[in-house]
């Protein structure tokens, strides 16, 4: 919802806040640990979270509040689409 009505800062924290939430489901405590332990099909789209999802993220979380603010665009949040429904599938076939 948040995509679809162009909230792309709420985008990028919201999959930055599933990626912190879900390392228990798989067994795991950080989301790195997730990835490594992923299948070699599954891997490459969740490192994909981890290693240019994050950052973006990352970037307009810690980034401290300045005069004129640069929010995230559609292009920095849509690359990760694919991989983000890939997670959220993956969540639902370990919690069935």
């Amino acid at each position: 919802d948040a995509y679809r009505r162009g909230a792309y800062l709420s985008t990028a924290l919201l999959i930055r806040a599933v990626m912190n939430h879900v390392p228990p489901i798989f067994g795991e405590t950080t989301f790195a640990a997730v990835v490594a332990q992923s299948g070699r099909s599954v891997k490459p789209m969740l490192e994909r979270l981890e290693k240019e999802a994050r950052p973006v993220a990352d970037l307009h979380t810690h980034i401290l509040i300045r005069e004129h603010e640069s929010l995230p665009t559609k292009n920095q949040v849509e690359p990760f689409k694919g991989s983000f429904e890939l997670l959220l599938h993956e969540v639902i076939a370990r919690a069935a």
